[in-house]
């Protein structure tokens, strides 16, 4: 990561943008629910607030590590631990709420000893390590941050209040313990679940205990009126920032940084760990001392990359520029990972320019259903076309980070586009989506609301990749979850150089029909079955909202594919491969038709339909068994009626598109393209063929 956003860095530099400093200290709690304890002036705990995880996430606190902080901080709960048989608990919580649940609890914690948490660990030995964790990094913090500070600020007076504390560990969690029954019972307090997971621990449906786990605690003077801020306000945090700022510690590391090549003092404890969108707390670089491989050549963490101690500031600084709220859509967007649950982030930002208003979000999640990438895209096109200070041979840098664990981060890939491939992948993409025939099925866009007829739309890169987080099977009524694409190819095939992206169509052609086309073939047997057959295995209606979305990204992502190595729909829409489809879609119409007059019951399944996976292995084994088959069809339609006009139409046109393979060699082996090709046709329908009566009557024998 460390030589991406070098690259930020000096791009924002020679562009004279200076990003807010922020300390390495500086850094924010995770999004969790949690509590906001009030001391007074002695230390004690006199106020206690409910605070929502939306607002914990925004919590500002100086961590020089992962175990010590402020003025956030995580509690090991529960407080108490019973006496009592956990049976017995959950019998005497049975059915009980609101006040009389809070008495009961009250009454639990009354009769119990305080936890001592850690294995093989005595309760005052938990209580002497809880103290320290409460108010040895306050008084190192105070040390530094007081001479700096005004006597008056809300800071210092807590620091003040929270060094009371020392010894007084356990009085401080009995204190917390019944201000927040109290609070509770007086319906002072929002939230009473949490509040008896503090006390008692978190319930586990699976192994029938009560488990421990962390609650965060924000620690705050309890007369916060008389001062300008609160603890947590912005303001109070730039406070705290500058003054670390200002404390510059004796270099003791010198040597010349990796990245820059010039000498100084060189980072040698641990690099930033800002807080990102999607992913949180974030090292810049960390490695794992445990694992051997890392201490190969005999040096582990910061010693393994010397980088300058005031370089990896900027490139925090740097980082947190380019991720803040305000940017996303511009700068930075969520992206789906490699698996349906995963979130990464990417990055995006034009070198020369690294700071406008053009928006990059078209590249992350977006729905796509009603054609906002199609329209995002356009803009964004018109946008670099249409700035002066924007040229053609401009580049725009992408790059994307995934979670390892819960530090560490990966680089995904860095890719590198000029402006031009940019605008010109994009309009490509665009055209490519509309290459396929007509079709469409009815959806609702958003659950409860009325369905309504769509054609393939033009996917997204993220929408590529959630559409190759699944193989589809037993006709696409079901899925699997697989490992899916890699972004990095997506974009490729979007951008990159023809030859490139001529490869990656092959690719992309081969897993789109491998993990796809039980899917194609059921939904398309499933539309020529109709509405009349709703009950039946294979209707249409069998098929989830999920499964139809994925066969529109089927077919434009076939489309592009198709258009990108050079196929037109106008020129392989009279080819072999699409005929025999459409010839196979004629021959479901005849048999549906067939069975609706003669048998009275239509079948799970036409035959066409059972000839596809046939077809698109050997399409002449297939055409030679249709040709046995059609003839007890063709003879009902010959002797048939008005109520055969449908069936006499469908006949015609396959006798049409025969004539026109006449001449064709049909001892063929259909290759990616061709099967694409097939699959296309059959799922193609005519226009207005829910008309399909009108086309019986102009039918003549």
């Amino acid at each position: 990561m460390l030589s991406e956003l070098y690259t930020l860095h000096e791009s924002l530099r020679r562009c004279g943008i200076v990003p807010e400093k922020s300390d390495t200290w500086i850094t924010y709690h995770k999004k969790e629910d949690g509590f906001v304890v009030g001391l007074d002036e002695e230390g004690e705990v006199k106020r206690i607030e409910y605070l929502p995880k939306q607002r914990m996430a925004e919590v500002w606190k100086a961590a020089p590590s992962n175990h010590h902080s402020f003025p956030a901080l995580n509690l090991k709960v529960p407080v108490w631990q019973p006496s009592e048989s956990v049976e017995s608990i959950r019998a005497s919580l049975k059915g009980k709420k609101g006040k009389v649940r809070v008495e009961q609890v009250k009454a639990i914690c009354n009769a119990s000893a305080l936890c001592p948490h850690g294995k093989g660990q005595s309760l005052d030995q938990y209580l002497q390590n809880f103290s320290k964790r409460l108010t040895a990094f306050p008084k190192e913090l105070d040390l530094i941050i007081r001479p700096v500070l005004d006597a008056d600020c809300i800071v210092l007076d807590l620091l003040n209040r929270v060094q009371k504390i020392r010894n007084q560990s356990g009085q401080f969690l009995r204190q917390l313990s019944e201000l927040a029954i109290n609070a509770s019972l007086d319906g002072r307090l929002d939230s009473w679940e949490l509040v008896e997971r503090l006390l008692l621990g978190m319930w586990d449906e699976k192994e029938n205990n009560y488990k421990s786990f962390d609650i965060p605690i924000v620690l705050d003077v309890d007369n916060y009126s008389d001062f300008s801020f609160r603890i947590f306000d912005g303001l109070v945090k730039k406070q705290v920032n500058d003054a670390l700022f200002q404390h510059k510690g004796v270099g003791i590391g010198q040597g010349v940084c990796a990245l820059s090549g010039e000498s100084g003092e060189l980072e040698n404890d641990k690099f930033p760990q800002p807080k990102l969108p999607i992913l949180g707390p974030s090292y810049l670089y960390s490695m794992n001392k445990d694992a051997k491989c890392h201490t190969r050549y005999g040096r582990i963490s910061t010693a393994s990359y010397p980088v300058n101690k005031e370089l990896a500031v900027e490139l925090q600084n740097s980082l947190l520029f380019i991720t803040a709220n305000e940017r996303e859509g511009k700068t930075w967007c969520s992206v789906p990972g490699s698996s349906k649950k995963e979130r990464d982030i990417l990055i995006a930002y034009l070198e020369k320019m690294p700071v406008n208003d053009i928006d990059f979000s078209f590249l992350g999640e977006q729905e796509n259903m009603e054609g906002e990438f199609e329209a995002s895209a356009k803009q964004v096109c018109e946008a670099l076309r249409g700035n002066p200070m924007i040229s053609a041979d401009d580049e725009l840098r992408i790059f994307v980070l995934k979670s390892v664990d819960k530090a560490r981060r990966q680089v995904l890939f860095n890719s590198v586009f000029s402006v031009s491939k940019i605008i010109n992948g994009n309009e490509l993409w665009l055209k490519g989506a509309t290459n396929h025939p007509l079709f469409s099925l009815t959806i609702p866009l958003k659950k409860g609301e009325k369905a309504k007829a769509l054609a393939p739309f033009c996917p997204s890169p993220s929408a590529v990749m959630r559409f190759f987080h699944f193989q589809w099977i037993r006709n696409g009524q079901e899925k699997s979850e697989v490992h899916g694409c890699r972004l990095s190819d997506v974009f490729d095939l979007m951008f990159a150089d023809s030859e490139l992206s001529k490869k990656l169509c092959i690719k992309f052609l081969k897993l789109v029909l491998r993990q796809v086309h039980p899917l194609l073939i059921g939904v398309g047997g499933a539309l020529h079955l109709g509405q009349v057959n709703r009950n039946v295995q294979y209707s249409l209606d069998k098929y989830s909202i999920e499964s139809k979305k994925a066969t529109l990204v089927a077919v434009s992502l076939i489309s592009i594919l198709l258009y990108k190595l050079g196929f037109k729909k106008e020129d392989y829409m009279n080819e072999i491969a699409f005929q025999i489809g459409r010839i196979l879609s004629l021959v479901d119409t005849l048999h549906r038709e067939y069975s609706k007059v003669v048998r009275d019951d239509i079948p799970n399944q036409l035959l066409g339909n059972s000839m596809m996976k046939t077809a698109l292995d050997n399409p002449q084994r297939a055409l030679a068994r249709l040709n046995q088959r059609l003839l007890v069809y063709k003879a009902w339609v010959d002797k048939g009626g008005e109520e055969a006009r449908l069936a006499k139409w469908a006949v015609g046109e396959m006798g049409k598109i025969a004539r026109g393979l006449e001449n064709c060699d049909l001892d063929i082996r259909l290759d990616d393209i061709g099967q694409a090709k097939m699959l296309l046709g059959y799922l193609a329908r005519y226009e207005n063929q829910n008309k399909g009566e009108e086309y019986a009557t102009d039918f003549k024998e």
